[in-house]
């Protein structure tokens, strides 16, 4: 018998949460799913992330669904990665500045992080690295990989090296999973302009 589908949606804060992501979570929960919000508040994003891992597995959770505290989603967006059928899919969407530019890391020639942005394609596509602002993952990726699962390094001068959501995709590919990437949907990252 098939495990029935519990979805965890997680959103990391550090103390609020965008109105406009607010309306899309509340938009997406009026959805026919068994949704379980998690709201992880805590000055680091990183904590925040494996603080819902933690309470996901700890309540049998089939899948869990990242949305940061500043993303404007379509409610439809949950369906299209559930129809995927994906171990790891999300959904493409650009940093907090101009001129405007995706946070996919394509994949190079060699199997390698790409150094240049390439042309979305139009259907799902396997991806070197994404963002986790909009990402579904099935819980058991987080049963089969250990923690911690979103690690964040750093250069000896302080500034980031990778951040949490790449060290994640990193492990998950050695772990021997695919990334996948929906750019179909329409999701903005709110910051003073929508990107």
């Amino acid at each position: 018998m098939p495990k029935i589908m519990k979805i965890a949606v997680g959103v990391p804060t550090i103390g609020q949460v965008k109105s406009q992501t607010a309306i899309s979570l509340m938009n997406m929960m009026k959805l026919p799913y068994d949704f379980h919000p998690i709201f992880a508040y805590g000055p680091y994003i990183s904590e925040n992330r494996e603080t819902i891992v933690k309470i996901a597995l700890k309540g049998d959770c089939t899948h869990i669904l990242f949305i940061d505290h500043d993303m404007k989603f379509p409610p439809y967006t949950i369906e299209h990665l559930i129809k995927q059928d994906k171990d790891i899919i999300a959904v493409p969407y650009n940093y907090k500045y101009l001129p405007k530019q995706t946070m996919i890391k394509f994949f190079d020639e060699n199997g390698g992080m790409s150094k240049k942005v390439l042309e979305m394609p139009s259907e799902i596509f396997k991806v070197w690295g994404m963002g986790t602002g909009c990402m579904l993952i099935k819980a058991d990726v987080f049963r089969k990989i250990k923690p911690p699962y979103f690690q964040m390094t750093y250069f000896k001068d302080g500034k980031v090296d990778i951040t949490e959501d790449i060290s994640f995709c990193m492990k998950a590919r050695e772990n021997g999973y695919d990334l996948w990437c929906e750019p179909t949907l329409e999701l903005n990252h709110i910051g003073d302009f929508l990107f």
